[in-house]
């Protein structure tokens, strides 16, 4: 039961549970990544596998 009590909603279809959690991408030299959909903020990295232009 505390597993399933995560995916609770509220009246609006939205998790009541939230999480300070990182996502890494990680790609190869011929990928660059440049933008994301969803409520994320940049982690300001400078590497090759980042793209200049942000989207």
């Amino acid at each position: 039961q505390s597993f399933l009590h995560i995916f609770n909603k509220d009246d609006q279809d939205f998790l009541e549970m939230g999480f300070n959690a990182t996502f890494d991408v990680q790609t190869t030299k011929e990928l660059k990544v440049s933008g994301l959909i969803g409520h994320v903020i940049s982690a300001g990295k400078k590497l090759a596998c980042v793209g200049e232009t942000e989207i």
